[in-house]
């Protein structure tokens, strides 16, 4: 089976550049010239109220092929959690399918932790939390169990914040992978492949017989420290310009899943007017020590 998948294109006019309507059009046409099963997004796909997001929203799903969305850190800034899944046309917070052969399970890693309540980001709660976000609650954890064990497929798990990175991933990420590891100890190849946003790096790690995949932005470079590298009028139009490094492409891959064989198509890109880290008060590597770049690797994995 093959699908195209994207993530963190933050649209959100006037604030960042990116997350436009062409680049929409342009995932859509990659997945039917490469004649994919589905699409699907990795989280932070949109910001803003409801007035801003649907017609948006209306956009990506007005497409032949089936379009799955990761709910991201941000997608529920400015709507409540509920309205949020509404507009998304996602089930819950967290759900799975299968199409073609393997079993998708689209996880939430957006809750916060207080005390032993885990409380879904929602309205702006993630902010000013953040020694205690980045959460897959134990209700989720025993749905994500049970939901391996219960698939007649070999398993992909699409998450926003990542399974296996420190410091900055999910928090209590070593439960979430002793359940895959345990799935695939008691049957080989349960679970496969898993992906997640977030970063905005392009990452790839191998870990217990699991491909981790770190995808790229879809759209730009998040830097803490701001640069003076672009325009002023620019600036004056894109609130957070100067924190990013602009894309000059909508980043995406297109995944094939043969048996246990992994092929990721990548693509690369450059950045708006040639501002790259080094010409930033940036290091060139992100909070988890991995390298940034505008593109998402290929390469082919053959899982022993």
């Amino acid at each position: 089976m093959r699908f195209l998948i994207f993530s963190d294109l933050h649209r959100m006019p006037g604030v960042f550049m990116g997350g436009t309507e062409e680049d929409l059009r342009f995932f859509h046409r990659r997945a039917a010239e490469e004649q994919c099963d589905l699409i699907i997004h990795a989280g932070d796909f949109c910001h803003g109220t409801e007035d801003v997001k649907a017609p948006y929203l209306n956009t990506y799903h007005d497409c032949p092929i089936p379009c799955y969305h990761v709910l991201g850190n941000h997608d529920t800034d400015e709507t409540s959690l509920e309205d949020t899944l509404r507009l998304y046309r996602m089930p819950a917070p967290y759900y799975s399918f299968d199409s073609a052969g393997y079993r998708f399970i689209c996880l939430s890693t957006n809750y916060l932790r207080k005390d032993d309540q885990f409380i879904h980001y929602e309205l702006q709660n993630y902010y000013g939390n953040r020694d205690n976000r980045d959460y897959v609650p134990p209700d989720e954890l025993k749905w994500l169990e049970e939901t391996i064990a219960a698939s007649p497929h070999p398993c992909v798990i699409i998450s926003h914040a990542s399974l296996e990175r420190a410091p900055d991933g999910v928090r209590n990420q070593h439960a979430v992978r002793r359940i895959i590891d345990e799935a695939n100890s008691r049957r080989p190849h349960s679970v496969l492949l898993c992906i997640n946003g977030h970063y905005h790096c392009d990452h790839l790690r191998i870990l217990n017989q699991v491909c981790y995949l770190d995808l790229n932005s879809a759209s730009y470079d998040w830097l803490p420290q701001s640069h003076n590298g672009y325009p002023e009028a620019l600036c004056r139009e894109t609130e957070l310009l100067s924190h990013t490094l602009v894309y000059n492409d909508p980043l995406c891959a297109v995944i094939t899943l043969e048996g246990t064989c992994i092929t990721v198509d990548g693509m690369e890109s450059s950045y708006l007017y040639g501002m790259d880290r080094s010409m930033t008060p940036n290091p060139s590597y992100d909070e988890g020590g991995r390298a940034m770049s505008p593109c998402i690797g290929s390469c082919r994995i053959l899982l022993p």
